[in-house]
């Protein structure tokens, strides 16, 4: 025994096979030896093996099903996005409609108002070269002269008979409640102005509604998938 110890712990595993394979007093020593175990030692022997390959069982089990979970989580994760995104890009699209929308309404309506104020201008035009400033306007405001007072010269109507008629005045406040007139037609200086005015305040409150949807866009990628959604649509300003 004490030259297996010897071999086991100075001449290594090669050693030690070959000196039990060479020496057959050896081999029937060891065996000897083995056989003089007991056999709760033995059993011990077998549970102790036991314990160590469901341990071993055991941690592999473990590692696969951490794997398989974070695979599991992954594609999970991915799915919640490309829902989130599958949603914002609907939510793009119907707020580009709606915006496209908008801007065909506003120019149809610019354009509407523009062709009105061409024909107005001709008007104007065609009733100063007619008439005269002072007469257009009043031509304009009343189309028909009051009752005894003739039309103006070079009117459907004829010149007056007597040399010194009165002209038709313009009513008072210098126009209708709607309009305002002067001797030169500039009325649509002060309505384009007017619209100036008005598509400027709305240019504002469009700009001011976009850095919104902007921030909660920001807002919304910085949360993630389990952040709160945004909301989209056409709102107003």
């Amino acid at each position: 025994m004490l030259t297996l110890l010897s071999i086991l712990t100075g001449g290594g595993l090669i050693g030690s096979i070959v000196l039990l394979v060479l020496r057959p007093a050896l081999r029937a020593s060891l065996g000897g030896a083995l056989a003089a175990i007991p056999a709760r030692v033995w059993g011990a022997l077998a549970l102790i093996a036991l314990v160590l390959a469901l341990t071993w069982y055991h941690g592999h089990a473990v590692k696969a099903a951490r794997a398989e979970g974070r695979r599991a989580g992954v594609s999970e994760t991915n799915a919640a996005w490309d829902k989130a995104q599958a949603e914002w890009q609907r939510a793009a699209a119907q707020w580009t409609r709606n915006i496209e929308r908008r801007d065909r309404s506003i120019a149809d309506e610019e354009r509407q108002k523009h062709d009105q104020a061409v024909r107005d201008n001709r008007a104007r035009a065609d009733a100063l070269r007619l008439l005269g400033p002072g007469r257009s306007a009043a031509h304009c405001i009343r189309p028909e002269p009051a009752a005894g007072v003739p039309p103006a010269a070079g009117g459907p109507e004829g010149a007056p008979t007597g040399p010194d008629a009165p002209e038709p005045e313009l009513p008072a406040g210098n126009g209708t409640p709607d309009r305002q007139w002067a001797i030169v037609p500039w009325g649509w200086l002060v309505d384009r102005a007017r619209e100036h005015d008005d598509l400027r305040a709305e240019n504002v409150g469009w700009r001011r509604w976009y850095l919104r949807e902007q921030a909660a866009w920001d807002k919304a990628r910085a949360d993630g998938p389990a952040g709160p959604k945004p909301e989209f649509g056409d709102k107003s300003p």
